[in-house]
């Protein structure tokens, strides 16, 4: 009976640590969208440069529209972030996303990456710290809700057989 209680105590842990995974994502995203969104406001040149990747737009048209989909993904998350499907939202956009650099580096595009908008440009940040928040963000997006995808499809039999085998290494 007490392995019983255990286990749902795990699974509420679990599924709390998922929700704030939601939310923390989202709010990434809404901060993320709003940076590129004051980038465009702001009319800066490099947003009339052609797309390294997507050539029929200007980093204008890509960065708007990057912009729509993060504010389109935090939205479902904080909406449905105790389902599941928060967490796919969040592997979708961030394969669209490693995707999108991948074919930056095939192409050997070697500007810094605007996915930020001028956000650093303020801050005297270095360049090359400034180019790898972007990519630890999604990072943090891809593995974790890759994490939380995987581990909530786990059988509850094996969840069963760890909380027993763990119960009676503590001596219960």
């Amino acid at each position: 009976m007490e392995v019983a209680t255990e286990n749902k105590l795990a699974t509420g842990l679990f599924l709390k640590m998922r929700t704030c995974f939601a939310v923390s994502v989202a709010a990434i995203l809404l901060f993320t969208a709003l940076a590129k969104i004051v980038a465009i406001a702001q009319h800066k040149p490099f947003l009339a440069l052609n797309d390294p990747i997507i050539t029929i737009f200007r980093i204008k048209d890509s960065i708007a529209m990057a912009a729509f989909l993060e504010v389109v993904v935090a939205t479902f998350m904080l909406l449905k972030r105790q389902h599941l499907t928060a967490m796919v939202a969040c592997s979708w956009l961030s394969v669209i996303f490693l995707c999108y650099r991948l074919l930056k580096r095939a192409v050997f595009y070697q500007e810094p990456c605007h996915c930020l908008g001028t956000i650093f440009d303020w801050t005297g940040i270095p360049q090359s710290i400034s180019n790898a928040i972007p990519v630890i963000l999604l990072w943090y997006m891809g593995v974790g809700s890759l994490f939380f995808l995987f581990v909530s499809n786990v059988p509850a039999s094996i969840w069963q057989t760890f909380a027993n085998q763990n119960s009676q290494s503590n001596g219960l």
